[in-house]
């Protein structure tokens, strides 16, 4: 049956009331008709009954007075004729009697008595007449014709009424309802004007269409109006970020570069400031030009595999020194068996994870924050998940709920409120979630917190090397202690140990911890190891440890102690130095790297994937097949060169370096290798070109050249085969594929190398794997993984990193915005590209990688937003990297690359240029790049081509300090004297 509510149509309304109103009448109606029927026609029975026996009483009585048995039958038989009598008897007050019946057996004394006359005098009664009616047979003729006029008059009836509602839908609902239907039509924005059909009617509905045509065309004009305002506004959103983001680019621009030198210390004290604000107005102007993206609709999302769990540790890096100010506990807790690398725009998830996480710090001064991860459904390919940000701030009314996901609202909105915001960063959220085939909701009670929901659906792979979570024979019987004050800390803490098969026991305090030990000890099964938080009421970790350590109960089997803290890692390491602590792990702590410490402090070598462990004897193979092999390695970048260079050293082979494909081809003629590591794009000639000139010489046909590059997309793999290229090895480099190459292209040496001695620097002294501190944007251990976890070199490589391109999202942009060659932008994202992902920048790796791409497919509208990502990205490893910028840049020319002596140089036009260029340089000039143009003709047969490329790229950077060194080296291979301009 239809339902009814309160969104249900007038007409539907009335047809439903209308109808279920006549049906109840007819079938009232047709009862009450049916019953009147029924009585009349057993009324007619009976009276076709008397007028059959007033018919044949005359000649009953005959038949009575004579006692003439054949008359009295006939009259009987005249009556039985009517179906509706059963049986009939004639009879005289003495014994004279005729009967007939249809059955049987009848019973005389119910029938009705008819009485007879004298037919003489028609006064004495002579006899009787009894006639009994078959009352079944009357009452079912009765009820069948009362039945079928019933339901005549009902379908009659009907009829009538759905005449009746035809004919008001097409007089009255009809024309209401496509009134409401064009009013409902009305929609902000839609700018088509749609006309009621008036019919030419002089009623009521006539005179309500004229007006709603009235009113629609004033809508019509007002929607068009505010159409047009808001075009005008998402454009002027989009230019005013865009003309503010240049020059706000370019002022930070200045800053790093003023950071870079010798300043008084409140200079930099200034400076920091102004850096840190400037940062805050940038992230502002990205959220209006996010906001303006979505209001214009063309805010799109580019799909990548990526790991959740390196995500959330992103994440997490971002906010560990706010979360250490304000002594909160962040908390984050996903499915550890659930499928890790998915498929999706990891950076628009970060955004929104971070906005969330965000304002979940901004609102809470005292407690925790917890990040969840829930699996809600998944298939083969597919997989939704809903997250959650729990914090225990300050929380929401119902009010403030209401407005929270609207532009431009924020829950404080007074001139004296206490959190800043744009209040655009939820609204972003919102459509974000929206293109990922989600929704996000609030739950919050007012001074109690608040959890903020979302779901979205992504695709899932399975991860390499994490198929199996079960843990070594060597620690099935390891005996855990898991000690945190926190409830849900021990929660998190439970699930993952069940997730990798390791039983655990708790403890919430120090007190407790003490007496679950002895409590062990006396029972013949101590702990092994000690998982402590440092931060703790009463006694905290570092007392707990000490009481452990000096308690001599423990003397003999001497647990591992694992220190665990959500707070400043320094600290806690200055405050533990005079006790032994195996390690330590700033939370929230992920499961990979909780299993790769427990198998660490256990001694069981691990590298960074989830349960997979190194194994030497791997190593020791490696290093006895190849080791004291002769690589020639062709790269241009330096920071790229020492990654490899480390790789190469690392298993105890010999390394030569070619800065450029032409190098690299007379390096490889003048000398034996036994493998080329071949980069594809550098400067002078490209890996591509320089394979084949290689392969070009008969007696170099089988050596192996192995491409070594950034470029990972459809069709790069088979260009470096139809190149002459043997296999493929993609930036950023992974140690363990590196590796794998290498032992499938090198032949066995014969050489012999110190294995034992390698195998030692590789496991201490220079190459010990103590952690840098935490570092935002930076990926710290998947960085030192790449270095066989040489700590000095990764900091010189990250303090090269922020001064070669510091300046470079300022370059890029000089691109994009037509005023240098794109090519120039494509090179410097290249190189960052490959740089980021081996120094462990993954988010700065994507974020190259994304425009890189964008800048490709020529995807113009999406240039300004994805350079502000990639602006945000690359300032964050800058400030990370900052303290590692060296005191001087160090210049390594490679004097192997020269290919002529230069003697045909015009050197006068030559000096001029170079004079012209250095007087650029000496101003910081943007436009010195056009000399580097007029260079390159004169210079082509020069043996100076190298340093021209350097100067070149270190222009591209902004760096005019590396470029006037370059520079001078040109100077001085081609002896053009410049000491009086310099």
């Amino acid at each position: 049956m239809t339902k009814i509510n309160k969104y249900t149509s007038l007409e539907r309304r009335f047809v439903v009331t209308v109808g279920l109103g006549m049906l109840l009448f007819s079938l009232i109606a047709g009862a009450s008709y049916y019953q009147y029927l029924f009585i009349n026609e057993v009324e007619g029975a009976n009276d076709l009954q008397k007028q059959l026996v007033e018919t044949v009483r005359s000649q009953a009585e005959v038949g009575v007075f004579t006692q003439n048995k054949p008359i009295a039958n006939e009259v009987i038989q005249s009556l039985l004729v009517n179906p509706t009598i059963l049986a009939v008897r004639v009879e005289t007050l003495t014994d004279f009697r005729v009967e007939k019946t249809r059955k049987a057996s009848v019973d005389f004394s119910n029938g009705t008595v008819y009485p007879l006359f004298s037919p003489v005098d028609h006064k004495e009664q002579m006899g009787s007449l009894i006639v009994i009616q078959d009352q079944d047979h009357v009452n079912q003729s009765a009820a069948n014709r009362s039945i079928f006029n019933a339901v005549l008059m009902v379908v009659q009836t009907i009829i009538a009424t759905v005449i009746l509602m035809v004919m008001f839908r097409r007089l009255v609902a009809r024309p209401v309802a496509d009134l409401a239907k064009k009013m409902k039509e009305i929609t902000p924005g839609q700018g088509v004007y749609l006309k009621v059909e008036e019919r030419h009617r002089h009623d009521e509905i006539g005179l309500l269409s004229q007006c709603a045509n009235s009113l629609l065309r004033a809508t019509e004009d007002a929607l068009k109006t505010v159409h047009a305002a808001n075009q005008s506004k998402s454009e002027f959103l989009a230019n005013m970020s865009h003309e503010i983001r240049t020059p706000m680019n370019g002022v930070l621009g200045m800053i790093d570069l003023a950071l870079g030198i010798p300043l008084p210390t409140k200079a930099r004290d200034y400076l920091d400031h102004a850096k840190t604000s400037s940062r805050m107005l940038l992230g502002i102007i990205n959220d209006i030009l996010d906001f303006s993206k979505v209001e214009a609709g063309k805010l799109t999302l580019d799909p990548i595999e990526f790991d959740l769990e390196a995500l959330l540790d992103e994440v997490v890096a971002l906010f560990r020194r706010d979360i250490d100010r304000k002594k909160l506990e962040l908390l984050v807790f996903f499915p550890p068996k659930g499928p890790l690398l998915l498929v999706g725009d990891k950076l628009r998830l970060r955004q929104i994870i971070t906005n969330l996480v965000a304002n979940a710090v901004k609102f809470t001064e005292k407690g925790e924050i917890i990040v969840h991860v829930a699996i809600i459904d998944q298939t083969k390919d597919d997989i939704r998940l809903q997250f959650s940000v729990k914090d225990t701030g300050i929380g929401l009314t119902e009010d403030q709920i209401s407005r929270l996901f609207t532009a431009f609202s924020q829950a404080d909105g007074s001139t004296t409120r206490k959190f800043g915001g744009t209040g655009l960063g939820l609204t972003i959220c919102k459509r974000l979630v929206s293109l990922m085939d989600g929704e996000i909701w609030v739950e919050s009670t007012f001074g109690a917190g608040s959890q903020f929901y979302f779901t979205v659906s992504l695709g899932h792979k399975t991860m390499p090397g994490n198929a199996n979570h079960l843990p070594p024979v060597s620690l099935e019987n390891l005996n855990i202690l898991v000690v945190d004050d926190n409830d849900n800390a021990r929660a998190v803490f439970t699930e993952i140990f069940a997730s990798i098969n390791l039983p655990i026991e708790l403890a919430s305090s120090g007190s407790e911890t003490l007496l679950k030990m002895r409590e062990a000890h006396e029972s013949g099964h101590p702990f092994n190891l000690i998982l402590l938080d440092w931060r703790m009421p009463a006694m905290d970790g570092v007392e707990v440890a000490t009481a452990i350590r000096l308690d001599p109960l423990f003397g003999n089997s001497p647990p591992k102690i694992i220190l665990m803290t959500g707070f400043n890692r320094e600290d806690v390491e200055k405050e533990a130095r005079q006790i032994e602590i195996n390690a330590f792990l700033s939370k929230p702590i992920s499961p990979s790297l909780l299993f790769n410490t427990i198998m660490d402090v256990s001694g069981i070598p691990v590298d960074s994937h989830y349960g997979k462990t190194e194994k030497l004897i791997d190593i020791n193979k490696l290093i006895r097949k190849v080791g004291g092999a002769k690589i020639l390695l062709a790269e241009d970048n330096l920071i790229n060169q020492k990654v490899a260079q480390e790789l190469l050293k690392n298993i105890g082979m010999e390394v030569t370096l070619a800065n450029d494909g032409l190098a690299a081809v007379t390096l490889v003629q003048q000398g034996e290798y036994n493998l080329v590591l071949m980069d594809i794009q550098m400067p002078v000639m490209d890996g591509y070109n320089a394979t084949r000139a290689i392969r070009s010489d008969p007696r170099l046909a089988q050596l192996p050249i192995i491409a070594m590059t950034a470029h990972a997309l459809t069709g790069d793999r088979e260009q470096c085969l139809l190149a002459g290229m043997d296999d493929y090895i993609t930036k950023p480099i992974d140690p363990d594929q590196f590796y794998e190459i290498l032992e499938k292209w090198i032949r066995p040496t014969g050489s012999t190398v110190d294995v034992d001695g390698i195998l030692a620097r590789r496991a201490g002294g220079e190459y010990a794997t103590t952690m840098l501190r935490e570092l935002p944007g930076i990926h710290v251990e998947s960085g030192l993984r790449r270095l066989g976890g040489n700590v000095t070199l990764y900091q010189t490589m990250l303090g090269e990193f922020n001064s070669d391109y510091s300046m470079a999202t300022k370059a890029i942009m000089v691109a994009l915005e037509g005023r240098g060659p794109l090519e120039n932008a494509l090179r410097l994202l290249h190189s960052i590209k490959g740089i980021a992902g081996n120094l462990g920048a993954q988010f700065l790796y994507e974020s190259a990688r994304s425009l890189e791409k964008a800048i490709l497919e020529e995807e113009r509208d999406r240039w300004q937003e994805l350079l502000s990502q990639f602006a945000t990205c690359l300032n964050q490893v800058l400030e990370s990297t900052h303290p590692f910028i060296p005191k001087k840049n160090t210049i390594i020319t490679d004097d192997r690359s020269a290919v002529a002596d230069g003697n045909n140089v015009d050197r006068e036009k030559a000096g001029t240029i170079l004079l012209e260029l250095l007087e650029r340089i000496q101003h910081a000039d943007i436009s010195a790049q056009e000399c580097v143009v007029l260079l390159r003709e004169i210079l082509q047969d020069s043996n100076s081509q190298t340093e021209l490329e350097l100067l070149a790229s270190s222009l591209d950077v902004f760096n005019f300090k590396k470029a006037k060194t370059h520079l001078v080296s040109i100077a001085d291979l081609l002896q053009i004297s410049l000491k009086n301009q310099s």
